[in-house]
């Protein structure tokens, strides 16, 4: 089981979509499963095109919470958080840098 910790510009772009949850207990509720599959399976997600690294998880909308898009990598037994968005965006935007 690997460690997930928040990395870079994750901070930021949680606390983004934090702000637009209209019932906060959504956001922890979309993420649990997330979580538990990242620290499980983290190579089972797809790679973000054109990056060697950088891999992409999505959740399913929960009740007033659209779905989400999770950007990280892996290091060893580390799962490092990226990025964090709603799906319902066009494209990925990502972070600033990374």
């Amino acid at each position: 089981m690997r460690k997930i910790v928040p990395v870079g510009a994750y901070g930021t772009s949680y606390q983004e979509v934090l702000a637009k949850c209209a019932d906060k207990k959504d956001l922890e509720a979309a993420l649990t499963g997330i979580w538990w599959a990242l620290s499980n399976n983290a190579e089972d997600f797809p790679l973000v095109s054109g990056y060697k690294s950088l891999r992409i998880a999505k959740t399913d909308p929960v009740r007033s919470l659209p779905a989400l898009r999770v950007v990280f990598t892996t290091n060893g037994d580390t799962v490092q958080l990226r990025w964090i968005e709603f799906v319902d965006e066009v494209e990925f935007r990502g972070p600033p840098l990374l």
